[in-house]
């Protein structure tokens, strides 16, 4: 049982809770320990790496370096083109062409 009184349950033998998190504003906080057998190695480390570079900074800090100019280019809670997310890449342009046709010739 969780703290809440809800009832857990098992899939495939791996516990799904009911409530594992809450969200305060910008902050998700969790309700329960990670269960990390879920992961592999290289997810964790991806993870960890993440919370290194990301982790101190603030909620505005994180928010800049996520929201490009392809996220500006959208209305609020639109769908941003896989076009327009590649002409923000470095070889955009290239890849765009390799979309259209990764098969050429």
């Amino acid at each position: 049982m969780t703290e809440e009184g809800q009832k857990d349950f098992h899939l495939n033998g791996i516990e799904i809770a009911q409530h594992t998190f809450r969200v305060d504003a910008n902050q998700v906080i969790p309700l329960r320990e990670a269960n990390l057998k879920l992961l592999s190695q290289s997810e964790r480390n991806c993870l960890d790496k993440a919370i290194e570079n990301y982790g101190a900074l603030s909620h505005t800090q994180r928010r800049y370096l996520s929201h490009d100019t392809a996220y500006q280019s959208a209305d609020i809670n639109d769908v941003i083109s896989i076009e327009t997310i590649a002409t923000t890449l470095q070889d955009g342009e290239a890849l765009i062409k390799y979309l259209k046709d990764p098969y050429p010739g």
